[in-house]
């Protein structure tokens, strides 16, 4: 799972103007956001808890299950003070993906 730039917001001016359309729309509805720098990094894999974030962020039916004062997780490689635990959770319980035999995610 890809996206298609990998430049920083802060960097706005080098973006084609539907390029920076696409990443302000994809902030706005939560779905993806900048790191501390301001870049959106769009152009590296997608790690399973981000897609957990965008997976949950853009879905109506499940958006508000996030819960961010969970103290506990439901696999032991994702700490709950982790930022994407509260997703990671959010699609274990909904069903919506997996994590491995061993109890990991």
């Amino acid at each position: 799972f890809y996206c298609t730039a990998a430049l920083p917001v802060s960097s706005a001016s080098a973006l084609a103007p539907e390029q920076n359309e696409i990443f302000q729309i994809l902030e706005i509805l939560g779905w993806m956001t900048p790191n501390y720098n301001g870049d959106f990094y769009g152009s590296t894999s997608v790690t399973r808890a981000a897609l957990a974030k965008i997976i949950i962020t853009s879905s109506s039916t499940y958006r508000g299950t996030v819960s961010t004062t969970q103290k506990t997780s439901p696999f032991k490689d994702v700490k709950h003070t982790f930022w994407g635990a509260p997703y990671v959770s959010a699609v274990a319980q909904a069903g919506l993906m997996y994590g491995y035999s061993d109890g990991t995610f």
